[in-house]
């Protein structure tokens, strides 16, 4: 058992290291302190999402469903990326906030949406296996990549319209 505690509690620590890391990057990478902000807060969503999906079902963390930290985070970190930097392409060219994610939303919303349906129908072949932590891990992915896709086709673009992000 205390091993078991251990091995949790340095996943959570590495997680939390991570995520700060991560979150430093973004906002060096984008360069402005506002944007950098905004991008964290989609990728902090699928994480709430399944660690509050946990509780609610009574799944205890473990090795297993602790993996899907890091996967949660570096699918919605590419996927912000993504969308954060066509967006910032548009405004380049002109394009008014509106138009700007407008048409990331065509471009880059198609194909993280298509990566995102592809994820899935990985994980959901999983999900009925014999093995309870293989299953309950692709259970959790599952609603972690499509949380991760609704943060970064809903929230994100709501986030950039009422915080007026121009850099």
């Amino acid at each position: 058992a205390r091993v078991f505690d251990a091995i949790s509690w340095s996943q959570i620590r590495s997680f939390g290291l991570a995520f700060l890391i991560i979150s430093l990057i973004l906002i060096f990478v984008f360069g402005s302190l506002k944007l950098g902000i905004i991008a964290i807060l989609p990728n902090s969503f699928p994480m709430l999402t399944v660690f509050g999906l946990m509780g609610w079902i009574g799944y205890k963390l473990d090795t297993t469903t602790l993996m899907t930290a890091p996967i949660i985070i570096g699918i919605a970190v590419d996927d912000t990326i993504h969308f954060l930097t066509h967006y910032r392409l548009s405004l380049k060219r002109g394009e008014s906030i509106s138009g700007a994610i407008n048409s990331t939303l065509r471009e880059v919303g198609q194909a993280i949406t298509v990566t995102t349906l592809i994820l899935m129908s990985l994980f959901v072949c999983f999900i009925p296996v014999s093995n309870v932590g293989v299953s309950r891990f692709s259970l959790l992915a599952l609603v972690a990549v499509f949380s991760a896709l609704l943060a970064d086709l809903i929230l994100l673009p709501a986030l950039l319209r009422v915080f007026r992000v121009r850099s």
